[in-house]
């Protein structure tokens, strides 16, 4: 699954409507008016609380809501917990590459 940002007013991009739907990974692209970010997450790390999304904005369903989420990042303040999953785009596609079993 695909999920585009472009950069918002407060230098930010938000991923939106991430759910746990059929996909098994998800990449993240966010375009500002100078360059281009992405990463590439497995659907079971992000979704699993461990680090990744533990503590996600919900979108939709008010504070009991927990089917969509939404990630926030500024690409000049990378979540640390992101470093191992993109940023640039030749870093992503590496990434994208190895976990799809391409050299």
């Amino acid at each position: 699954m695909i999920k585009f940002s472009t950069l918002w007013a407060n230098q930010s991009y938000k991923f939106q409507q991430i759910r746990d739907q059929d996909y098994q990974l998800l990449v993240c692209l966010g375009v500002s008016p100078f360059t281009a970010h992405a990463w590439v997450f497995q659907k079971e790390f992000l979704l699993s609380g461990t680090g990744a999304l533990a503590g996600p904005s919900h979108q939709h369903g008010g504070a009991e809501g927990r089917d969509t989420a939404w990630l926030s990042v500024s690409p000049d303040d990378v979540h640390p917990w992101m470093d191992d999953f993109g940023g640039d785009l030749g870093t992503a596609m590496r990434r994208l590459r190895t976990l799809v079993g391409l050299r």
